[in-house]
């Protein structure tokens, strides 16, 4: 359940395992990324199936469909048939599409045809860890961070005690927020979530106030929903910052930098696209945050409507 729901049509599926057989020796790259894609498809997806009857045939016949049928049931991706109506979009904050024509998937969905699938590669695997330390790191601002990230973001989920704890701290919350809301492109809506320790806000409605405006006067292309949640400390411990295809973990609390603008913390922060390893967490997060908004009570410990998209997966 807490795989990458992807959406495929054999048609696609025939092209992509027959590519294998004509790419040739010299070509490390293309071969790398078709294995890429290929180890995506067979152990860390929730595949729906286009036309599953035409599926059921393959895999007596063909090796690959073989394969693919026999990892489902030793713990490798699931296979399911997808039995949607004509014409019915695809809802889901975040899929992958892998098709020809004939799924409706949204534009902050990750979708590929047989021609483009070699685009989509790095949007699914990339990884970046940094050391974050003021005399050796390899950290150089947010911005930097997130700069190679280029995949669709409808919401955001940041999670980290302290974050709200003073004014410094809330500061480099608006560096986190700046870096990945430059990101975002063809969006009418953004949502963001905030979670924190209850009895790490010692201003809650004037920290809710004070990023509200500073979102609003960065004069956005979209409008945004911003929450704001203090929970108690049994709920979460960790440091995370979530998008529909990327996951972000730090060791420490995310206030990095003091009022000089300068790195004042030792950890590291990594930060893994959302099918670049075998059971990532991802999904699973995203599920446990969105329990703990549904059962926030408004003006108590949430500011805000407490919705995000991400939460519909």
């Amino acid at each position: 359940m807490n795989r990458l729901p992807t959406y495929c049509e054999l048609e696609f599926l025939d092209y992509f395992f027959e590519l294998k057989k004509s790419i040739g020796e010299e070509e490390d790259e293309y071969i790398e990324k078709w294995s890429l894609l290929n180890k995506v498809i067979h152990s860390r997806c929730i595949l729906y199936i286009v036309k599953y009857y035409e599926f059921e045939k393959r895999k007596e016949v063909n090796p690959f469909y073989k394969k693919l049928y026999k990892n489902s049931n030793t713990g490798g991706s699931e296979i399911r048939e997808y039995d949607n109506k004509p014409n019915e979009p695809i809802k889901s904050p975040l899929a992958l599409i892998l098709g020809n024509g004939s799924l409706r998937g949204q534009e902050y969905h990750i979708s590929c045809d047989s021609k483009t699938w070699a685009n989509i590669i790095p949007a699914l695997t990339y990884t970046n860890c940094c050391s974050v330390d003021d005399n050796i790191t390899n950290f150089n601002g947010w911005n930097n961070f997130y700069n190679e990230v280029n995949s669709p973001i409808t919401g955001i989920i940041i999670a980290d005690p302290y974050i709200l704890k003073n004014n410094q701290a809330i500061n480099n919350l608006r560096f986190i927020l700046e870096a990945i809301l430059s990101k975002v492109n063809s969006v009418k809506e953004l949502d963001i979530s905030i979670f924190v320790h209850k009895d790490q806000v010692p201003n809650f409605g004037g920290s809710y106030n004070s990023i509200l405006k500073y979102i609003n006067e960065l004069n956005l292309g979209f409008s945004t929903n911003f929450s704001i949640h203090a929970i108690l400390k049994d709920k979460f411990h960790d440091r995370d910052i979530i998008t529909n295809y990327t996951w972000a973990h730090s060791g420490h609390s995310l206030d990095y930098y003091n009022k000089n603008n300068q790195i004042i913390r030792k950890t590291t922060i990594d930060l893994k696209s959302i099918a670049c390893i075998d059971k990532n967490p991802h999904i699973k997060l995203i599920r446990e945050f969105a329990n703990i908004a549904k059962n926030g009570k408004k003006n108590f410990d949430m500011l805000g409507n407490g919705k995000n998209n991400l939460y519909n997966i």
